[in-house]
């Protein structure tokens, strides 16, 4: 047994601690529904569920529950993180993974002594906008680790896949490939293409060329790229998740106010896929995975409720909660019909704005006074006689 094998097992003991006490659940999440396709390979997954009030929280209570981070990470190992920010979409539409998540688990893997943390995606849009509109970039150097967009071809390495099925080679992340612990943290959303993309896809953004999956077959594909490199640990962002014009969005929002953990991605991806209110048993992907034994479909959960957090843990600003499809975004009000300047109305203004304005009004009323006074100046100055000096 290796270390990596060696801390697996430990974490997965964790994980196991108190199923016997788990309460009752329902049993269309612990197996496929009836007529199902799958053929099971594998014993059943387990998964870890935290549900809260804050990411942040959630994350924290997580990996307490699987026996701390540092059942995962060793002093002096690198990590690397693949999140999700392929898109210039602001957090609360939710197309990208929630950087406050990826926040607080850069910190904790810090806080154990890793040597270097990156979080990297292979974006889909402009690199810089999508790092700086999705808040990932701040979020990551605030807590100390590097994001990376790997969207050069010096990013990546050829390799063979020997158990892909229509996806023999490709070019493959190196920083995946040379990481001593790799995370796999996607958020849950709706996909035109693919149904839903949770974990298993997330990976499509640690290749290089993307449209190859696509010409090739892309259920297929994905399921072949997936026995490349299985993560170290998934953690699955379903605190709000993109239910509608996914990947890319936006769309309808639903507040799962979930964090789902675990080891086995065809099991994440299937509890996921129940998430989106989709049915796994129709997603072309999750088969073949389960055909290359990647992993199960069948799962028990262990489900743990965060206490509320305390007035100083809240975060200070809110962003909407579940925004509606095509939501208009608020714009200042404008003067109509003259493309004049924003109008100044007292509802408009805070109210340190109010207040200076209204200590100005004095003033203000006294300008058009001089602006007559001095109009009427000139009028009597043209009428009188000129002098001398004038002719």
């Amino acid at each position: 047994m290796d270390r990596r094998e060696f801390f697996h097992t430990c974490a997965r003991l964790m994980l196991s601690i108190g199923f016997s006490q788990v309460p009752h659940i329902s049993s269309s999440l612990l197996s496929p529904q009836s007529g199902s396709r799958f053929s099971t390979h594998t014993a059943p997954a387990e998964l870890l569920v935290i549900r809260g009030d804050t990411p942040r929280m959630m994350l924290l209570m997580l990996l307490e529950s699987l026996g701390g981070i540092e059942s995962f990470i060793q002093p002096g190992q690198r990590v690397v993180i693949k999140a999700n920010f392929s898109f210039k979409r602001p957090p609360h539409q939710c197309a990208t993974t929630n950087p406050e998540l990826i926040e607080t688990l850069v910190r904790e893997c810090l806080r154990v002594g890793a040597d270097e943390v990156i979080v990297l995606d292979h974006t889909i849009e402009n690199e810089r906008m999508c790092m700086d509109i999705s808040g990932m970039k701040e979020a990551v150097e605030r807590a100390g680790g590097i994001i990376k967009a790997i969207n050069s071809s010096r990013d990546f390495v050829e390799i063979d896949i020997p158990r892909g099925i229509l996806l023999k080679k490709t070019y493959f992340s190196k920083d995946v490939l040379d990481a001593d612990v790799f995370i796999n943290v996607p958020i849950a959303k709706h996909h035109v293409s693919a149904v839903t993309t949770v974990s298993m896809k997330n990976l499509m953004g640690i290749v290089y060329d993307r449209g190859e999956l696509h010409r090739r077959g892309l259920h297929q594909c994905i399921a072949d790229l997936n026995t490349v490199r299985i993560p170290d640990l998934i953690i699955l962002d379903a605190y709000r998740i993109l239910m509608t014009k996914g990947p890319g969005g936006p769309g309808q929002i639903k507040k799962a106010g979930e964090l789902i953990a675990g080891f086995d991605p065809v099991a994440i991806d299937t509890y996921g896929s129940r998430l989106l209110e989709q049915d796994p048993t129709r997603i072309g992907y999750i088969q073949a995975a389960t055909d290359l034994t990647i992993g199960s479909t069948e799962y028990a959960t262990r489900e743990i409720t965060c206490p509320a957090p305390s007035p100083e843990e809240q975060p200070a600003e809110q962003l909407p909660a579940e925004p509606l499809e095509d939501e208009p975004e608020t714009v200042p009000s404008v003067a109509q019909d003259t493309g004049g300047p924003p109008s100044l109305t007292e509802e408009a203004l805070p109210a340190e704005g109010k207040e200076k304005l209204e200590s100005h009004l004095p003033w203000l009323l006294l300008i058009p006074a001089l602006i007559v006074v001095f109009l009427i100046g000139i009028r009597k100055r043209k009428k009188s006689p000129p002098s001398h000096e004038d002719e």
